[in-house]
């Protein structure tokens, strides 16, 4: 059941780079770059869909009944729930990074992890967001000078003021 779970997450994580891929331009008439990825992301997608039929067909009817109660059993022990709660929290970092800009969703995912791996004082958690967040912004913005998301709306006016802080 373990290998049929995973082929399958990497199934859908090779379908939402299918699906991206779509949007890569083409410069200049040069089409590689758009349809290699294209090419290289559907044979894997193919050959992959194909692994986890077999591997399905491979789990007897009865073990998978059983697997799946086991799995609803296993969210109730407590790291098991922290984890998924910390996937969660990177789901979100990533929805959350394009709206509200790399300082703020990174000071918020910074928060979160600390409070996932035991800090409760809230003065440790915004310790840890600042931490988190200001120096990944130096080094990618004073040392590599690259720009980072700023956010849309009223947080990008609140990302520029941030940024005019530090």
């Amino acid at each position: 059941m373990g290998e049929f779970i995973f082929n399958l997450f990497l199934l859908i994580a090779l379908l939402v780079f299918w699906v991206d891929s779509f949007q890569i331009e083409v410069w200049n008439d040069y089409i590689g770059a758009r349809y290699y990825p294209m090419v290289i992301l559907s044979i894997a997608v193919i050959l992959l869909l194909i692994k986890v039929i077999r591997a399905w067909k491979e789990i007897p009817p009865e073990k998978r009944q059983e697997d799946l109660q086991g799995l609803r059993g296993c969210l109730k022990i407590k790291g098991n729930q922290r984890l998924a709660l910390a996937f969660l929290c990177c789901l979100l970092y990533v929805m959350l990074l394009p709206v509200a800009g790399f300082l703020l969703s990174t000071f918020l995912f910074g928060i979160a992890a600390s409070w996932l791996l035991g800090a409760k004082k809230p003065l440790q958690l915004i310790a840890a967001g600042a931490c988190s967040s200001l120096p990944l912004f130096m080094v990618f913005v004073w040392g590599l000078n690259f720009r980072l998301p700023r956010g849309t709306g009223v947080l990008y006016s609140v990302a520029l003021f941030l940024e005019n802080l530090i």
